[in-house]
């Protein structure tokens, strides 16, 4: 490898050396190179010493580590282009140095071509492109944590909530990851980024009702008139539906009549993958009794049929609210925790838990990956809930009642607390054999123990002579 400036005859007829260093090499095939560098010496030798490990890392047919990475990818793109040229260098690797929203438009087609939700993709890309607008950042080595963070307290000190912050980041460094993974990037710039602390920051926070609330919502609705183009009777049921499974509004949006088999003894909801929120398929258990009033409802209607008749942008919190107040039922607790339709979700986990199922159980029913988010945010306790649950701890025998028992003998099997070792002792020390002997021994010379007819001490070591002669 071969620093060098050229040189020229000017038409004075003195030579003059160019502003700019070149490189001289021979790539993988033996073939003379010449690559134009920078003006700088220093950064020119630097740079045809990344050329040669780029021809080093070509000629093993192996990919370039992470600190080679780096070093391409400060590299201006005009340069990354020429190696490219040469075969030094990944096509794959140029994309670092083009603008970040052909990236973001790379990224949406690629969740495009994952059949991500279209309402993921409405809330995911507008963020990412708001945070590259905030920061400025133009270019991947623009993506810089500080900028990013900087942004995010700017906004939250705006009226941004801590989950609204959440969010954003969440997105940016899902699309820094979706770079790296693609091979655009060596690393995530973002990576030392954490999410805060949302619990400090909550702005609407849901409250399951309670079964009296959801009695009186019920036995409201059946006879209320219509509402958003649904008489009574259906809301009811629709609601019911979301408190016994769990559904939200748009897989309930998403149901058709075929989604139910009612069949007696395994009445089920069966949830087509692209009508859920994680994309997956699944089938959730029904009641007998709301089986039965679904065969009524569903009766003589065509599997294909939408199975509730719902308006095409349903308000679905306006028109349970509404009803909720004409019921009597509190929109709000006195916490400030609000019902709205999603609160449906957490009351029928809240309703699980409260009915003995196991925390893996209703996990399963509620269709979260995380037991977290089960136990932690859908599940709500009650103001008695604690104190029921230490009351229905078992009953201890008290010293009396052991006594009594022991004195009738009627005493079970009483656990026997372990004998504490004394003060200062070593509970994991072997017993002295010796030691114990000996203290017997004399005990019984001392006349406090009552010595066994025929018994003679002895002390343990002491040689037995009358044996011996």
């Amino acid at each position: 490898m071969r620093v060098y400036r050229e040189r020229f005859k000017a038409k004075s007829g003195k030579r003059i050396a160019t502003s700019r260093y070149y490189l001289d090499f021979r790539d993988a095939l033996g073939t003379r190179q010449r690559f134009r560098a920078f003006t700088d010496k220093a950064s020119s030798e630097a740079l045809g010493r990344t050329v040669e490990r780029l021809l080093a890392f070509r000629s093993a047919s192996l990919p370039v580590d992470l600190d080679l990475s780096r070093a391409v990818e400060a590299l201006p793109s005009g340069t990354r282009e020429k190696l490219a040229e040469l075969g030094l260098l990944d096509r794959t690797r140029i994309a670092g140095g083009r603008a970040l929203t052909e990236l973001v438009a790379d990224f949406e087609r690629a969740l495009r071509a994952r059949n991500r939700a279209k309402e993921t993709l409405a809330s995911l890309i507008p963020r990412i492109r708001a945070v590259l607008d905030g920061t400025g950042a133009r270019f991947w080595k623009d993506l810089r944590p500080e900028s990013v963070e900087n942004y995010l307290h700017e906004r939250r000190d705006g009226g941004w909530s801590i989950q609204a912050s959440n969010h954003t980041l969440a997105a940016i460094r899902q699309f820094c990851r979706w770079a790296v993974a693609s091979g655009l990037a060596s690393e995530d710039p973002l990576r030392t980024l954490r999410k805060l602390n949302a619990a400090t920051d909550r702005r609407r926070v849901r409250r399951a009702l309670t079964v009296e609330e959801v009695e009186r919502l019920l036995g409201f609705v059946e006879s209320a008139p219509e509402r958003d183009g649904m008489p009574g009777p259906e809301r009811a049921l629709l609601y019911r539906l979301a408190i016994e499974t769990g559904v939200r509004r748009k897989e309930l949006m998403a149901l058709r009549v075929g989604s139910f088999d009612l069949a007696p003894d395994r009445a089920a909801l069966n949830l087509r993958a692209e009508g859920t929120k994680s994309r997956r398929a699944a089938s959730l258990p029904l009641r007998e009794d709301l089986a039965e009033a679904l065969r009524g409802f569903l009766r003589a209607r065509h599997p294909s049929e939408a199975a509730f008749h719902l308006p095409a942008f349903w308000r679905a919190a306006e028109t349970l609210q509404g009803d909720l107040a004409a019921a009597g039922v509190p929109i709000a607790d006195e916490a400030g925790n609000v019902a709205d339709f999603h609160a449906l979700r957490h009351t029928f986990v809240t309703l699980l838990a409260n009915s003995g199922a196991a925390p893996r159980v209703a996990q399963a029913l509620a269709r979260h990956s995380d037991i977290r988010l089960t136990m932690g945010t859908y599940t709500h306790l009650g103001g008695g809930d604690e104190r029921s649950a230490v009351e229905a701890l078992p009953r201890w025998n008290s010293p009396g009642r052991i006594e009594s028992q022991r004195a009738t003998g009627t005493l079970g099997s009483a656990v026997t607390p372990p004998s504490t070792p004394p003060s200062g002792s070593d509970s994991r020390r072997p017993p002295d054999i010796r030691r114990d002997v000996n203290r017997a021994a004399r005990a019984l010379e001392a006349g406090s123990v009552v010595r066994p007819a025929g018994f003679e001490p002895a002390t343990v070591g002491s040689e037995d002579r009358s044996s011996s002669s």
